[in-house]
């Protein structure tokens, strides 16, 4: 009987043993959930930089934009103001030169050619700039919503990896409740057990002084024979000192409260 009460005792401790190595499995898993999450994080935060590095470059790509489109109209301005300024001094000298019309009718002539040229020379090369500008906001486009879809994968792993982690944290909630619950059990079971032993050490302390008090006679026979039959039976099965067997449950009362908790 006390092999067998050693045996459950140390099924106990294994039990005992195996939820605690379970229990730091738990909190291992727990602990590289959330380096994996810290490291989402870190992804996240270079990610935002990132996009406020190019929300930046943005900017200064506008701000170019518009210093050019600034420098572009200033450069119409000035070219309308010579264009007046030029059809103003023809007007002026075709009066004062009819004369040498001929001649100076062939330098204006060149002289409007050149400047035509000038000008189609500007203008295709506003038309490239406005171009180039045009194909750039494309690309920051383009990038803007290569980001907002990568701040959205980033966002459900994210979403992912909390729900994971909660799942994980309510696990290790319910092992700790289960754990607390056998610990109580534990304590009320060795109450029991030294409850029964005060009172089984109570019965026999007062057996031994009702036999001390009492001698049998010599001559009462019978009643000595009854008397060592009634010795010769077995006693009632009470748990010795320092067993662990429950005098109400039986020997595998313990073992059948313990699976039902968890």
């Amino acid at each position: 009987e006390r092999a067998n009460q050693a045996a459950k005792m140390q099924d106990m401790e294994a039990s005992k043993n195996a939820m605690e190595q379970l229990c730091s499995k738990l909190r291992d898993q727990l602990d590289q959930v959330m380096s994996e999450v810290s490291q989402m994080e870190n992804e996240k935060r270079n990610a935002m930089q990132q996009l406020c590095s190019l929300q930046s470059d943005l900017d200064d790509a506008q701000r170019q934009r518009e210093e050019m489109s600034q420098a572009e109209m200033q450069r119409e301005r000035a070219f309308q103001e010579q264009v007046q300024a030029l059809q103003q001094r023809a007007l002026n000298r075709e009066a004062e030169l009819q004369d040498a019309a001929q001649r100076s009718e062939k330098t204006l002539e060149q002289k409007l050619h050149e400047k035509q040229r000038a000008v189609e020379l500007q203008t295709s090369i506003a038309e490239d700039q406005e171009k180039n500008i045009r194909h750039l906001e494309d690309l920051l486009k383009e990038q803007g919503d290569v980001l907002a879809r990568e701040r959205n994968d980033h966002q459900r792993g994210l979403n992912a990896l909390r729900a994971s982690a909660s799942l994980s944290e309510s696990k290790t909630s319910l092992l700790q409740e289960q754990v607390v619950a056998l610990r109580q059990q534990l304590q009320r079971e060795h109450q029991e057990l030294m409850a029964s032993e005060r009172a089984w050490s109570s019965d026999r302390a007062a057996l031994l002084s009702a036999v001390t008090n009492h001698p049998i006679a010599p001559e009462k026979t019978g009643a000595a024979k009854r008397s060592s039959s009634a010795k010769s039976r077995p006693s009632p099965a009470w748990p010795k000192p320092g067993s662990t067997r429950c005098p109400w449950h039986g020997a595998h009362g313990s073992k059948k409260l313990a699976p039902a908790l968890m």
